[in-house]
């Protein structure tokens, strides 16, 4: 499926066989792995409490208005479409995101770094 995306998209090739692999290759027989146990980190709790630990415990993206170029690269990979521009400022609006970090991985000016909102 992700080839077939990629493929639709004008961006990558259409089958998997089409890829060239760089580095050392994968063993021929499969690497004995055991997956780790989930960890609840919800206690149990009702709904309304797993969200307010939902945003204590992850972090949220902020940007740095010092650094931000109003760029809109950030903007433009949300998925979740909460970056919002008023001006030259970026805002990301705390109710829509998603916490993928996306917009830090393509900030050209590492104008976003995550912190913790602790009673927001």
């Amino acid at each position: 499926p992700t080839c077939r995306a990629a493929s639709d998209a004008g961006t990558g090739p259409s089958t998997s066989e089409a890829i060239t692999l760089l580095g050392d290759s994968f063993p021929s027989a499969p690497i004995p792995f055991k997956m780790p146990t989930p960890t609840r980190l919800d206690w149990g709790l009702p709904g309304f409490f797993k969200g307010i630990l939902r945003r204590i415990l992850l972090p949220f993206p902020a940007v740095d208005k010092t650094r931000c170029v109003a760029c809109l690269q950030c903007r433009e990979v949300c998925p979740a479409g909460a970056i919002f521009q008023k001006g030259n400022e970026i805002t990301i609006k705390a109710s829509r995101c998603i916490r993928c970090y996306c917009c830090q991985e393509v900030c050209p000016e590492n104008a976003i770094a995550f912190k913790r909102r602790w009673f927001r």
